[in-house]
């Protein structure tokens, strides 16, 4: 990003919690964030938050204990799981999404992990070119089926359903 500082990522902590709150995603799942940092605190996943000049711009969890989606789980194991990548719209294709796998991957091989996977939606045609240029590859899998029910902060119900594959990127 030309004349702009660099992001700086690392996991949430529950004092941010509100400014997630506010700035980020302020349409969708009411609570999801104290949902995400309490995972984080019990060890099962650490929630990366993007931040520039003290706003958060972008998101992602990685999951310990692999994929919750048991069409991969069955299939795969000793992978860490990325999941829910998001950068603020007006800040896509500026090295932000890059530098949150980047320090996803930091921490996996931290831990030990030999891979690290995600899924991608087969009509994201532009995440799947992030994730194949940074050598994630289709796992053969085949298309399967994630979704969902959540309340957003107005009480209404949302269901969502997305057709993804699953890449796989071996960790040095």
């Amino acid at each position: 990003m030309p004349n702009q500082p660099e992001p700086t990522i690392r996991p949430l902590s529950q004092s941010e919690i509100p400014m997630l709150d506010a700035h980020l995603d302020v349409d969708r799942l009411a609570g999801r964030h104290d949902d995400r940092f309490a995972q984080q605190r019990h060890g099962r996943l650490t929630y990366l938050i993007a931040w520039l000049d003290g706003m958060p711009i972008g998101h992602t969890m990685v999951r310990w204990t692999g994929t919750t989606d048991c069409y991969v789980a069955d299939r795969i194991s000793d992978c860490a799981h990325v999941e829910d990548l998001f950068v603020m719209p007006h800040l896509r294709s500026h090295g932000i999404g890059t530098r949150i796998l980047a320090e996803a991957e930091r921490l996996a091989v931290s831990r030990d992990f030999t891979q690290i996977g995600l899924a991608v939606g087969i009509d994201n045609p532009r995440a799947r070119a992030l994730y194949e240029r940074l050598g994630y590859a289709d796992t053969g899998f085949g298309a399967f089926q994630i979704g969902g029910t959540f309340h957003d902060r107005h009480s209404i119900r949302h269901e969502w359903r997305e057709v993804c594959e699953y890449l796989v990127k071996p960790l040095a």
